[in-house]
């Protein structure tokens, strides 16, 4: 709604508020005016008070039949006309209030104490009743009473009668108060009138969304008909997106693949996969995730135009298969569907957005079967998002050697617990000011054959496959353990990573509880490590989580920090125990490091956090973090990670190192 159509909304409803109460303010005037005119018969003023009650009948006879005008009248919707009307109405009420007034003044000489008492009586009621029924129109409300009350209350003021005076400047007080009770009650009646139309607006606003949500309704009821009724295309369709299914898309495949190499063409398979499509299913909730879903794949199809097949494959992944295409139409086509994709999507109250990238196979060059085909794609896809998303990228040897590593680190990962290659080892975490160990790093190593396998290449094949809660509970498990055996002291404390999955899965907190109890640990000399981009899976679940852990008495540290999430808000809500500040900005100390340093110090102290620096290489790092204020420091100056039986001779050099620092 303009603005424009509110004022007129606005003063269409003053106008009637004004005139609807007209006809009694009239019959009150004609009462009083009658009652004072021939109430107080003096033969001296009797023709003078005749005079002026003909002039007030008149007066109010002209505003009677202004009243009919505008009854006859309301019927139109002419915003100049409701400023006529308002004019017309100030004009009347104000001569009204001067005629009042003239009665005081003109025959306040002649006035005994019980006229005079009762003049004001009438005025001060009339001027406390227009506070009220004039409040439509502030000018008018405001106008009245002063000129009904002001003019005899000032010649009472210079009166020599004590009474004329005391009554004086009653009517001088309640001019005032008149005054600001008008103001309140115009600005309560200009509120209540707008209020009034903004509840019309979201009724009717609500009506439309019923009636647009009723219409969708109606058109997905249909559908479900159509559906029901073609058992053999459903079969073969997704019923969300009317797209290909899994398996219907694999016999098309496998027809492309045939005919491509009977007639000797190349063809693609892109994978497309959305971004951002997840917060959008757990911010605004799974039917609007169908929607945006619906919406991409119409959109895949009108782009493809039927020239090339489409699938839904699963989630929010897509295929499309183009035969006889080069791998470099194949790539602009692949950018030309992420340009369609990302385009804002309408809902019925808001519009979202996702973005897709998408990994590109070819054959023959890159398989021969469609499994494998789609198998590449993903892999390019997957590739491509661990560098940017919205992009495309086409599978490549290199590639494939990673996804035969991968398939090899899987293939031992799923024995490396029964073959006792996995083993902790732990990084000393050191005050910097004392030398001694305040709690120690639990780090993940495997070691498989002759090969030590770099914890970079194997966690992500864990989580990525499932492995990663069975070994992440083992490490939990053995770090409460060495932490009870160790001899560096029992009040050094034991910090173990968690991940993602870990973190996420429901009976987490339980898990560590049992380790606790396992070991006979303190639940204080548990730490708990949590990277910053966590929270970009579930911030109000890994909240939750963090809160339960501490409520058993364990200490939360937030890893990586400032690589990330990171936010004041995050940091502020989540109440962590520790801030570990990445070990990028610990090597540029002198290339605009030491600023975030400084700054995440200083927050931390505002939050209560413990701060830990990673990293740390060289003295001269050591001496800027001292100076800097960072008390816990850790990294390969001190030490390397070692296993918890070589901590006690760490233990021993520690003191050299601290006296080499100072």
């Amino acid at each position: 709604m303009n603005v424009s159509t509110e004022d007129f909304e606005i003063k269409s409803d003053r106008i009637a508020l004004l005139y609807q109460d007209l006809l009694s303010g009239l019959l009150i005037s004609l009462i009083a005016s009658s009652g004072l005119a021939f109430g107080f018969i003096e033969e001296s003023a009797y023709n003078d008070k005749l005079n002026w009650f003909i002039v007030m009948l008149s007066v109010l006879f002209l505003r009677f039949m202004d009243w009919c005008y505008w009854k006859k009248t309301k019927g139109r919707s002419e915003l100049k006309r409701f400023q006529i009307d308002l004019y017309r109405f100030r004009v009347g009420s104000i001569v009204t209030a001067v005629v009042w007034c003239f009665y005081g003044v003109y025959f306040f000489d002649d006035m005994a104490l019980i006229e005079f008492s009762t003049t004001i009586i009438i005025l001060s009621s009339m001027a406390g009743g227009a506070s009220t029924v004039l409040s439509a129109d502030k000018i008018t409300s405001i106008s009245y009473s002063v000129i009904l009350l002001l003019p005899i209350s000032l010649v009472g003021l210079n009166s020599e009668q004590p009474h004329h005076y005391i009554l004086g400047m009653l009517g001088l007080g309640f001019s005032g108060v008149m005054i600001i009770s008008g103001l309140k009650s115009s600005r309560f009646t200009l509120q209540a009138i707008k209020i009034k139309h903004h509840n019309e607006r979201l009724v009717q606003h609500q009506d439309e969304l019923l009636h647009k949500i009723n219409q969708h309704n109606e058109m997905l009821e249909q559908t479900v008909s159509l559906r029901t009724k073609e058992v053999v295309r459903i079969s073969n369709i997704d019923p969300l997106t009317n797209l290909a299914n899994r398996k219907s898309f694999s016999a098309l495949l496998k027809n492309l693949i045939d005919t491509a190499k009977v007639e000797k063409q190349k063809m693609a398979v892109l994978f497309i996969d959305l971004d951002g499509f997840k917060a959008i299913n757990d911010q605004n909730g799974h039917a609007t995730g169908d929607i945006v879903l619906a919406r991409v794949a119409q959109r895949i199809s009108e782009i493809t135009k039927d020239k090339y097949q489409v699938c839904r494959w699963g989630g929010d992944e897509f295929i499309v298969a183009m035969p006889n295409v080069s791998v470099s139409e194949a790539s602009s086509f692949a950018s030309e569907l992420i340009s369609e994709i990302k385009r804002p999507i309408d809902l019925s109250i808001n519009s979202v957005g996702v973005g897709a990238t998408v990994g590109v196979s070819i054959y023959p060059e890159h398989a021969t079967t469609g499994d494998d085909l789609i198998l590449l794609a993903d892999t390019a896809m997957y590739e491509q998002k661990l560098v940017k998303n919205a992009n495309v990228l086409v599978f490549n040897e290199q590639m494939r050697e990673n996804l035969r590593y991968k398939n090899r680190l899987k293939t031992g990962l799923e024995k490396a617990l029964v073959n006792n290659q996995i083993y902790v080892v732990y990084q000393p975490v050191v005050d910097g000011q004392t030398a001694k160990v305040t709690f120690c790093e639990a780090l993940l190593r495997w070691r498989w054959g002759d090969e030590s396998i770099p914890p970079d290449d194997f966690i992500p094949i864990a989580e990525q496959y499932g492995f990663i809660h069975e070994i992440g509970e083992w490490v939990l498990n053995q770090a409460c353990k060495d932490a009870t055996q160790w001899e560096i002291g029992d009040e050094v404390a034991i910090s173990v990573n968690v991940s993602v999955a870990q973190i996420m899965s429901d009976d987490f907190v339980v898990v560590v509880q049992k380790a606790i109890s396992r070991s006979g640990l303190s639940p204080q000399r548990l730490h708990l490590e949590i990277t910053e981009s966590l929270f970009v899976e579930n911030i109000d679940k890994v909240v939750n989580v963090v809160r339960k852990l501490q409520d058993i008495g364990t200490k939360v540290s937030i890893d990586d920090f400032g690589t990330g999430f990171s936010s004041l808000a995050l940091l502020q809500s989540l109440s962590a125990d520790i801030v570990k500040i990445d070990k990028c900005f610990i090597k540029a100390l002198e290339q605009g490091g030491k600023a975030i340093i400084q700054a995440t110090q200083h927050i931390a102290q505002e939050l209560n956090y413990d701060v830990v620096a990673e990293g740390v290489e060289t003295m001269e790092q050591v001496k800027a973090l001292n100076l800097l204020g960072i008390k816990n420091l850790q990294g390969f100056f001190f030490s390397q990670p070692l296993t918890y039986t070589e901590l006690n001779e760490f233990m021993q050099t520690a003191d050299k190192k601290r006296a080499q620092a100072n």
